[in-house]
């Protein structure tokens, strides 16, 4: 054989392989999809953040276009627009030329009741004009004209024109604040609404402007890396024109089922292509950002506010012809949002992502930036702490920032400032302490108003950030108050709340005496419902001694585990069970409880689980708050995580994912795996939850783990004098009274004990907490009281926590708690969802819809009918592609199951649909039947749920909701008694 041929065999060999790994033509098919929907997400990031924007407006507010909505306080967390002023009065107004032609805004002049500083953009968020203060009027005022695309009109004279080449258009308003007081705030508002909206039209009579104040609206328009960005470009797409640039986008977003004139309709295989494209979006957007912006101050941490290409080119209006910054454009509008014609006029604005030595910024760890003196501004710097994830506000923060506008700011002798960064203050600094959240990471933001030459010039430059070494906090707090008297070493806030002079002559210090009493009786009615959920918690992990051995079934119902452990089951949560009130037969469950105090815990996630199959990981702290929700719904990784307490310092270990940092060292782990009702969904549900778990990091080994369910379901323990035959005879026979109204301040003091270091929205309720628990040790008087108020509380909690009046209307006779799962400083809220359906998913994971009355305000109960029917196309909305499913959920007076329903049903929904166990009518509607007995037609009975004898209620649960159900906008159909 010759050398040539040789040469040719191998050749062809090497080209075997390749042949045989030719993708097919649907894989081909799906690849481009996907990439086309990350280019689509990277290209439409500006108009999409807009109109988030734009639909919490006009979905949270009474506020329209062509109005303004206004923040009358400065911002606070619920303002969740991305990386927001909080040394600032806010004014925004959404513009729309479609229906009424140019729209004039006039913009006051400057003075001595106000100024302020306005940037105007397009719908694209590329700038058009600055006014106020510093912007084109320099302080003057104007009056500019907002033209519709494709005007051609004369504009009278005395108006600034402003082109956006789209109908949709806004302009944020900062009202300039003299401080945080509440005269120089009550000014700046008034001032603010001096602003005037109007169409050109009326320009000869004005009408009124419309100012609606927002200041206690959860607004938030964070980045959604879900299918609804889709339908937030597609709103895009169908209400305005193509710019002429963008015209190649046309196709590519045809593709993806986004088509001017025609509805958003993706088949399910281009969902699923879209949900995986805004995943990769996220972690292409998110991996740039970390990469970090170039330098401002060489060799420091502190960076640009933008890609340089994007300042160019949006000053310039992106009118260079071989240059469109679409990559830096998508990543900037991941973060913030407004665009600045002359960056540096007005403001100017550095980031900073990370400390002096690279590392990110840690919620849990102390930081300290040292304002050097003489910053180049005329007006004020300030610095903001966001969170690293959402770029928003801290949520449940009391403070986001701090000023130089702030008086109480404390300077040091050279007129530099320090202001300092962690999870509590440092000793006698708390004027200059910004708080963080110590589970989550953050990222700073440094705004300069009215700037000076020195800052361009660089003649001044603002350091990086530093660690602050601080000292541990004690592991525990004193369990036991000495008794009050002179030289005692109780406390100063306990021998405050007892008067030196009580007893004096003709009754005078009563007064006083009866004014403590009743602040420590309002107090402690407080303090119950704060510390409910957490004595409920804390009293849980008895787990720990009745299944010490190894993972198993709790009486054989529900899932158990030694501490630092989830144990699973292999089936739905058996209705008999009482001790956990209002679980889901949904999903298959895994639970167990950790004290990272003791050693963290491994957080093992899935590296097997079928696309658009749902699963979770809900990650509560002792409150019950969702500190980490991972699952399908935000598209975690397979691997390994490390769960970490409060005070634990190091570095991510070789083969983690990364840490997960919790406020309190007891956490609750609780896995769930979707099944619907067939054996097949639950052989998949269990071949899931095998994957999914917690276990002590001192039992860590490579490799992954598997829980295997179907063991622990056959491991039935029974605590110490209870029997399988005394459940089966009397159901309640081992439930516990989770929290004990006559214990409850020995049993908070232990939750303490165990916790001392708790989350910023629970630290000062601690600390007050501590003091009535000392309070009532050195006292008897104080011990009655105390005692009192906890019996009444108690009785005040429950009589509230029913489903007939907890949460807020959601339609239709529904109700819902905002927010849940991210309770903050919301405590009665938490208090109720502990007592009807504790452990909650954070909301945005799972929305509850609840009831307990039918269409007439009457209690339902089981002697009735009721029936509910669905509209076509009108079944709860859910994002099926990343496991969304929804169900209807029966629940007696006491919130548990019905033990043996005639049916085997205790739900009805998703789990139904998938096993083809409903039957809709001919137009399309689904009508569910609620009873006691069985009906009499076969339709009715395959859409039956049996009810109870007496009264029951209701929960509707929303996994993977969409953007309707979040924003409030769908509504489920009323429950009518036939």
């Amino acid at each position: 054989m010759t050398r040539a041929t040789l040469a040719a065999l191998a050749f062809l060999v090497t080209l075997l392989p390749v042949s045989a790994q030719v993708a097919s033509p649907d894989e081909i098919v799906r690849r481009t999809t996907e990439r086309r929907a990350v280019e689509a997400v990277i290209w439409g990031m500006p108009v999409v953040n807009y109109d988030l924007m734009l639909q919490q407006m006009l979905s949270k507010t009474s506020g329209k276009v062509n109005q303004v909505i206004y923040w009358g306080r400065p911002l606070d967390w619920r303002n969740q627009t991305l990386t927001p002023n909080p040394d600032t009065l806010y004014f925004m107004t959404f513009l729309d030329t479609r229906e009424v032609g140019p729209i004039v805004i006039e913009v006051p002049a400057a003075g001595p009741d106000g100024s302020l500083n306005a940037n105007f953009v397009n719908l694209w968020q590329q700038p058009l004009e600055d006014a106020g203060l510093l912007g084109v009027d320099k302080g003057a005022g104007l009056k500019l004209v907002v033209l519709p695309p494709d005007h051609a009109g004369k504009v009278p004279d005395g108006y600034t024109t402003l082109r956006p080449q789209t109908h949709g258009s806004y302009a944020l308003i900062r009202s300039n604040l003299a401080s945080h007081g509440d005269a120089d705030v009550a000014r700046s508002v008034a001032y603010g609404k001096r602003i005037r909206v109007y169409p050109l039209s009326q320009a000869a009579k004005p009408p009124s402007t419309v100012f609606t104040d927002v200041k206690d609206v959860l607004f938030d328009s964070t980045i959604r890396y879900d299918g609804s960005f889709f339908e937030g470009l597609n709103r895009i797409v169908q209400d305005e024109p193509w710019f002429e640039r963008d015209r190649a986008m046309i196709d590519a977003l045809k593709s993806l089922g986004i088509e001017k004139g025609k509805p958003f309709a993706p088949a399910p295989e281009t969902r699923q292509a879209l949900a995986a494209g805004i995943q990769e979006a996220e972690t292409v957007l998110a991996a740039r950002y970390d990469a970090g912006l170039p330098p401002y101050f060489p060799g420091t941490r502190w960076t640009y506010p933008a890609p340089l290409d994007l300042l160019q080119a949006a000053a310039d209006n992106f009118a260079a012809p071989d240059s469109y910054p679409v990559d830096a454009r998508g990543l900037a509008y991941h973060y913030a949002y407004i665009g600045i014609k002359r960056l540096g006029a007005g403001q100017f604005y550095l980031i900073s992502i990370k400390d002096k030595d690279g590392q990110d910024y840690d919620g849990g760890t102390t930081y300290r930036l040292t304002v050097p003196p003489d910053a180049p501004v005329e007006q004020y710097w300030s610095v903001t702490a966001y969170d690293r994830q959402t770029h928003a506000l801290i949520r449940n923060v009391d403070r986001a920032s701090r000023a130089s506008n702030a008086a109480e700011m404390q300077k040091n002798a050279d007129g530099s400032v320090d202001i300092d960064f962690g999870p509590r203050p440092l000793a006698g600094r708390e004027a200059n302490w910004i708080p963080t959240d110590p589970t989550r990471k953050f990222e700073l933001m440094f705004r300069l108003y009215a700037p000076t030459k020195a800052l361009f010039e660089k003649a001044w430059t603002l350091p990086d950030v530093e660690r602050v070494a601080t000292a541990k906090p004690a592991k525990a707090q004193p369990d036991v108050a000495a008794p009050a008297g002179p030289g005692s070493q109780v406390p100063y806030p306990v021998r405050a709340l007892t008067p030196a002079h009580a007893d004096l002559a003709r009754s005078a210090g009563v007064p006083a005496l009866l004014a403590n009493e009743a602040y420590v009786e309002a107090l402690a009615r407080v303090v119950y419902y704060w510390g409910y959920p957490a004595v409920d918690g804390f009293g849980r992990t008895n787990m720990w001694e009745i299944m010490k051995e190894k993972p198993g079934a709790m009486l054989g119902l529900l899932p158990g585990a030694p501490m630092n452990t989830t144990g699973c089951l292999a089936d739905y949560i058996s209705p008999s069970q009482r001790w956990v009130v209002t679980p889901n037969n949904d999903t298959v469950y895994g639970a167990g409880f950790a004290n990272l105090a003791v050693e963290p815990a491994v957080i093992q996630t899935p590296v097997g689980a079928p696309q658009g199959h749902y699963w979770t990981i809900q990650i509560v702290d002792v409150f019950t708050n969702v500190v980490h929700q991972f699952g399908s719904a935000s598209a975690t990784p397979g691997g390994k995580f490390l769960l970490v307490g409060p005070d634990w310092q190091g570095a991510t270990p070789d083969g983690f994912l990364g840490i997960l940092r919790m406020p309190t060292n007891i956490a609750g782990v609780l896995p769930r795996s979707f099944a619907a009702r067939s054996p097949e969904a639950k052989v998949r549900a269990v071949a899931v939850l095998d994957q999914i778990g917690m276990y002590p990091l001192s039992k860590d080994q490579p490799g992954p783990r598997r829980f295997d369910c179907q063991a622990a379901a056959r491991n039935a323990v029974y605590p110490p004098g209870v029997t399988a035959q005394m459940i089966a005879a009397d159901p309640d026979a081992s439930r516990p009274q989770w929290v004990n109204p006559k214990t409850f301040w020995e049993d908070l003091a232990r939750m303490l004990n165990a916790n001392p270091t708790v989350g910023p929205s629970d630290t000062a309720m601690a600390d007050q907490a501590r003091t009535l628990i000392a309070l009532r040790r050195s006292d008897p008087r104080y011990k009655a009281l105390l005692d009192r108020a906890a019996l009444a509380s108690d009785a005040a909690l429950h009589a509230s926590s029913t489903y007939v009046q907890v949460g807020v209307d959601a339609g239709n006779g529904w109700q819902r708690q905002e927010g849940a799962g991210r309770w903050g400083t919301d405590w009665f809220s938490r208090a109720q969802a502990t007592v009807i359906y504790i452990y909650v998913n954070d909301y945005r994971e799972a929305t509850y819809f609840i009831r307990g009355t039918d269409a007439k305000g009457t209690l339902l109960d089981g002697r009735h009918t009721y029936t509910m029917t669905f509209p076509k196309d009108a079944l709860p909305p859910v994002d099926r592609s990343r496991g969304g499913f929804w169900s209807l959920t029966m629940y007696d007076k006491d919130n548990f199951m019905l033990p043996n329903p005639p049916n085997g049903r205790t739900n009805i929904g998703t789990v139904d649909l998938d096993a083809n166990e409903l039957r809709f009518a001919a137009d399309g509607s689904l009508t569910l039947t609620l009873s006691r007995e069985q009906p009499a037609g076969a339709d009715e009975r395959a859409n039956w749920l049996p009810a109870p004898e007496g009264q029951f209620a209701l929960i509707v649960r929303a996994y993977v909701p969409t953007s309707a159900v979040l924003a409030g906008v769908y509504q489920l159909p009323n429950v009518e008694r036939r």
